[in-house]
């Protein structure tokens, strides 16, 4: 019911916020997110103090709004990118060179699994209808959360900062080949969900690609799309489910109404757990807060250059002290929301600088992106993650956004420097500031 309730709060905020062709705003994505993964776990796993749950939740989603609006403020060189955007789209070789890396990048999740040797089927089975938990905790141990070096490093690196200019490439394909996306996508999210290593947040968001680039492109949602919206909503949570289930080697059983409210449970809503994380763990201070920050802002140097750079996991930490055993140990990922997030690094200070932080960076490449149509595959990238990373952390928004974007946000930022006065003004009705 509350599930239902909140649904049906966003399907309403969505129909008086939607003017036109114009999509509501990032913003939006942060609230939905708030509201599912945080809000929703305040209430299915309720802490013993309703009372410090409500403000703790009121003050967190202040918090976001404050830096959203922060971030609105900031002067930055919209000209600029928007010049450089121009130049790009009208650029003969790099139209082409971009569509033809968009192609080939879609395929690489497909052509890792052709060259494993295996059949489609036997990867698909074994990666979402079975026990794999095992598998997937040795890989995060032996790689996302152990220093690489040398070769290995480098290759990593390389194939992280691909992304980024991958949901460029993505910009560029709907703005002059929009008829070849949709089937790239469909060829992307095949081989994303064949190579899922049993994740489930990457799966999910490729299969919210397709429904973000509908939403920037159609025109005020009519009723029928957000029936189909809804219909699509529910077989993927019976769809987790089912994957959920099958990896712990057990049957998914139960009415619709009982499996959507397990997934629910176990897999959607998280804020509950992030609330007794925080109130339950040593007490949050400002020098392991710093400390924290300090991680977090050098995570975009490469390890390669520094080979001994500290790993910072937030969820990895989280989970062995929720737990009080290791990952190897527990074997999965439990998330905490950046509401966990903040309580436990911060304390009661982190309720007012994570979210801060969070609304910042999203709404800040909200305006970076929305300078040009170029742009917009970057944009669409923005609007998942801030969606998608109320789910993780702040960390995950950090490295998603900025750490494997680095490069493309190099080069973006010096192309427009040098591209700033090449265009007088932007097209009437936009704003740079």
């Amino acid at each position: 019911m509350v599930f239902a309730t909140i649904s049906l709060l966003l399907v309403v905020i969505w129909r008086l916020t939607s003017k036109g062709r114009k999509f509501p705003s990032v913003s939006f994505a942060m609230l939905a997110g708030t509201l599912l993964f945080v809000g929703l776990g305040l209430e299915l796993d309720r802490y013993e103090n309703l009372t410090l749950s409500v403000v703790i939740m009121v003050a967190f989603y202040v918090a976001l709004v404050m830096g959203a609006h922060f971030a609105r403020r900031l002067r930055f060189n919209g000209q600029g990118m928007h010049n450089l955007g121009e130049f790009l789209s009208r650029s003969f070789i790099f139209r082409y060179t971009v569509l033809t890396f968009f192609a080939i990048y879609a395929l690489l999740p497909s052509f890792g699994v052709l060259i494993s040797g295996q059949s489609f089927g036997q990867i698909l089975r074994a990666t979402w209808a079975s026990d794999t938990q095992a598998a997937t905790s040795q890989m995060l141990v032996e790689t996302s959360l152990q220093s690489l070096s040398g070769i290995n490093a480098f290759v990593n690196a390389v194939q992280v900062q691909l992304s980024g200019f991958w949901y460029l490439a993505l910009g560029l394909a709907l703005m002059i080949r929009s008829r070849l996306v949709f089937p790239v996508l469909a060829v992307y999210i095949f081989g994303t969900f064949l190579s899922g290593s049993s994740s489930r947040t990457i799966p999910m968001m490729a299969l919210l690609l397709p429904f973000m680039i509908w939403a920037l492109s159609a025109r005020r949602p009519r009723f029928r799309g957000i029936v189909v919206l809804g219909m699509v909503g529910l077989a993927l949570l019976l769809g987790m489910d089912y994957l959920v289930k099958g990896r712990q080697g057990e049957e998914a059983q139960g009415g619709i109404a009982q499996r959507v409210e397990r997934t629910l449970r176990t897999d959607f809503a998280y804020g509950g757990l992030g609330l007794k994380l925080g109130m339950d763990a040593q007490p949050g201070s400002l020098e392991r807060g710093i400390e924290y920050l300090v991680r977090i802002a050098v995570l975009p140097i490469p390890r390669v250059l520094w080979p001994s750079k500290p790993s910072t996991n937030p969820n990895q930490i989280f989970t062995e002290w929720y737990t009080e055993r290791s990952l190897e140990e527990v074997r999965t990922i439990i998330l905490f929301t950046p509401l966990g997030e903040a309580l436990f690094f911060f304390g009661y200070l982190g309720i007012a600088l994570v979210p801060f932080l969070y609304g910042f960076t999203a709404i800040l490449f909200e305006r970076i992106y929305s300078t040009s149509e170029v742009y917009k595959g970057l944009l669409i990238q923005v609007y998942l993650w801030a969606f998608i990373s109320m789910r993780l952390t702040y960390f995950n928004l950090f490295e998603f956004l900025v750490v494997q974007n680095f490069v493309l946000i190099t080069i973006l930022v010096a192309g427009q420097h040098f591209m700033r006065n090449k265009y007088r003004r932007l097209p009437s009705g936009e704003s740079i500031a």
